[in-house]
């Protein structure tokens, strides 16, 4: 994965400098991917996950032979309820961590229509602290990262300035 390359990259150049990966949708299933696969090493990593499609979509699973004519097959059969790509990226952020700190928010929306099964968008996570925010309202899957972005920043701020402290100590 090319995202992963560059953190690693980014790791090996500042390896006491916090990280911060924001994800929406099935970007914060990458996020997440990327983060389980440093659990062991030395690194503080905060997750931001917004109206996350951990558990799939029940849009995607009841309407996949007309998603195929936009989406590629593999996107599809993983964002399908119960995928075994789903399945195995919940256990594996169970897994303990071995170095460094994990952090991890949650946000979701009530009236979210891509992934109406919304509980999935908050699983459980072994992490140094997990953040599940209210369930928002009014706003929908595409408009809640929109709709939060101030908040999420103001937090990611606070976490780095903390995390640098903690590490000059």
């Amino acid at each position: 994965i090319p995202i992963y390359k560059l953190i690693m990259d980014y790791i090996l150049k500042n390896p006491n400098k916090p990280i911060h990966i924001i994800g929406s949708s099935n970007g914060s299933r990458i996020a997440s991917f990327i983060e389980t696969r440093l659990r062991n090493i030395d690194v503080n990593i905060r997750i931001t996950s917004i109206a996350g499609a951990y558990g799939g979509s029940r849009i995607v699973e009841n309407n996949s032979k007309l998603l195929s004519l936009i989406l590629h097959k593999d996107i599809i059969e993983d964002m399908k309820l119960n995928s075994k790509v789903n399945n195995k990226l919940k256990k594996d952020m169970m897994k303990p961590i071995i170095k460094g700190t994990r952090y991890y928010e949650f946000y979701g929306t009530a009236n979210d229509f891509i992934i109406p099964n919304i509980d999935d968008c908050f699983p459980n996570v072994n992490a140094t602290k997990v953040i599940y925010h209210k369930l928002e309202e009014g706003v929908g899957h595409v408009s809640l990262g929109f709709y939060k972005h101030k908040e999420i920043l103001d937090n990611s701020i606070e976490w780095m300035k903390t995390t640098i402290s903690s590490n000059k100590n």
